[in-house]
This record gives structure tokens, C-alpha cells and sequence, in this order.
């Protein structure tokens, strides 16, 4: 069933030159990608709340193409290029550009299925760290850095929202591992994907990455924001709609997720 859909373009940039892009100032970049720049209306007036709670945002949605020439442009020559191309799963692209795009910009991701209950400013009060928030999902891990917060080790560090400043060590890192361990999952049929892709380009790499900065820098330059960034992310009401136009990986079974050379 098709659902009536309701453009964002009267509140969201999309970019028609990569240099608009550039930081100014102080100004808070907040990136948004999906299929297009439509949204099933109450999903479209979820999002429409939360652009006007942040008046001093610039919010900028990539629909694909522009995410796929984005990542051409600046990455094109960078081995985890032709990781992205080899994904097969979209929402495991968009894991692999959210962490590209916000090491050369800085600002926040937030993924099309989460809003925040409060203003965005009030999470970027020093534009030099990761703001390290948590999922409550479950999960157990063998070995975390001594400086870890105790009462978090846990669980597995928030994916669907990224804060971070232009080109943190955070970034750099979970970059870094993608492309170490890309050989361990490329061409690999998993019995389940969602767990793959957990562990390949998604939160558990995401916490693997954390607990290889803190173990170096300890806790420098990391903004801590508890469960779910301090109780303010949601998933807004008729997100769920959004799976008729792009199909969840979640319920996928016996397929490979990377596919390169």
C-alpha cells in the first residue's frame, strides 16, 4: 500500500554545490539522508516540530544520488569507496557516509527514524568532541577500556544519532575499522544480516571504535549524554511507514552484506 507523502523541501536544504556544505561561523549543520525528500504525512509532521524547535539549524537532506556523488567526490580515492559501492543493505551505506561525511564537516546525523525532544544546541555546547550516548539494547563484550563509564559497559553506543566534531579521532578510527575487517564479511551469506551488519558498519563498530579512542585518550574531548541522548531521542510516530518504500535488513535472512574487490 502507497502512502501520501509530503516534501520537506520548504525545510531542508538540498545541496546543488558540495561547497555550500562548508561550516560558517557558528553555525550547526544537521544531516539528514533518506530515498527522497518525501515523508508519509505523520511522520513529515513529526519531522516539521522538530526543524522549528532549532531555528538556528541548517538542516541538509542527501536523497541517494547525492549521497552516492558526494561520496565520489571526496572519497573517491579512499579504499572505503569501494566498501560503499561493494554494500548491499542501504541503511549499511548510509552508516558508512554518516561517519565520512561528518569527519570532513562536522555537526549531527540523525537518522530519518529518530527526532529529539530538545534543541540541538543544547548537545553541541563544544564543537572539539563526540557526544557518546547509549542504546539500551543489551550488550555484552568480553573487554572495555578501564576509563569506560562503568554503568554503560553494557550496552552499545547510539548509532542512529551522530554528534561529533570535523574530523574526531572517533571517526577516524571506526573508518579505520570498517576497513580492516571489511575482508572478514565481503562475500560471506550470513544467517542473519542484521547482526553482520551490528557488528560490520553499525553500532557495535561504532562501540568498538569508542572503546579504541577512550583506551588512548581516555574520556578527552567526549561529551557524555546517558541513554539515549539523556531520554530526548524518539522514533517518531508513522517512521514504521518508511519500510514500505525501503525494506528493513531486520527481517532479512541467508544473504551476503558486501560484496567488493
Amino acid at each position: 500500500m502507497e502512502f501520501p507523502r509530503k516534501s520537506l523541501l520548504d525545510y531542508v536544504q538540498v545541496p546543488t554545490s558540495f561547497e555550500e556544505l562548508d561550516n560558517k561561523g557558528n553555525q550547526i549543520n544537521c544531516f539528514l539522508s533518506w530515498k527522497n525528500t518525501k515523508l508519509t504525512k505523520t511522520h513529515f509532521r513529526e519531522y516539521v516540530k522538530f526543524f522549528e524547535m532549532n531555528p538556528e539549524v541548517k538542516f541538509i537532506l542527501f536523497d541517494d544520488n547525492l549521497q552516492q556523488k558526494w561520496m565520489e567526490t571526496f572519497f573517491g580515492d579512499h579504499e572505503i569507496f569501494s566498501i560503499y559501492e561493494g554494500v548491499k543493505f542501504e541503511a549499511s551505506k548510509s552508516d558508512i557516509f554518516r561517519l565520512c561525511l561528518l569527519k570532513k564537516y562536522g555537526g549531527i546525523f540523525i537518522g530519518i527514524n529518530r527526532v529529539l525532544d530538545t534543541p540541538i544546541y543544547k548537545f553541541i555546547r563544544d564543537k572539539n568532541q563526540f557526544v557518546l550516548s547509549f542504546d539500551k539494547n543489551y550488550y555484552k563484550r568480553d573487554k572495555y577500556p578501564e576509563a569506560f563509564p562503568a554503568e554503560f559497559k553494557d550496552f552499545s553506543v547510539a548509532q542512529y544519532i551522530v554528534i561529533a566534531s570535523k574530523n574526531h579521532e572517533v571517526l577516524n578510527l571506526a573508518i579505520k575499522k570498517i576497513i580492516e575487517h571489511a575482508p572478514l564479511f565481503n562475500k560471506v551469506i550470513f544467517e542473519s544480516p542484521k547482526n553482520a551488519i551490528w557488528n560490520f558498519s553499525a553500532p557495535y563498530l561504532l562501540t568498538h571504535a569508542v572503546d579504541d579512542y577512550i583506551e588512548i585518550y581516555g574520556l578527552e574531548n567526549i561529551s557524555l549524554c546517558g541513554f539515549e541522548y539523556n531520554g530526548y531521542s524518539r522514533i517518531p510516530n508513522g517512521a514504521e511507514y518508511r519500510y514500505g518504500f525501503s525494506p528493513s535488513y531486520l527481517g532479512a535472512k541467508h544473504q551476503m552484506i558486501l560484496d567488493y574487490n
